[in-house]
């Protein structure tokens, strides 16, 4: 949609309430990610680090579903 500011703005104004909310929700969710992902870097690389050691060592997940020892 190539519409100017003032239209554009005035187009979200008339929405119904549940519409802008539907508009503004995506945007905050991905905002909070990225912030998320920038300042908690930390905690993703301790959770790919378990996750390739998973990929290379299987024999948990194959004792958990199917059920040896």
């Amino acid at each position: 949609m190539d519409l100017p500011k003032k239209i554009a703005v005035k187009y979200f104004y008339e929405l119904k309430p549940i519409k802008r909310v539907a508009m503004v929700v995506p945007v905050i969710v991905l905002a909070a990610v990225s912030l998320y992902i920038g300042l908690m870097a930390e905690h993703i690389v301790l959770l790919s680090e378990r996750i390739a050691s998973d990929l290379m060592e299987p024999s948990g997940y194959i004792q958990a579903v199917l059920g040896t020892k």
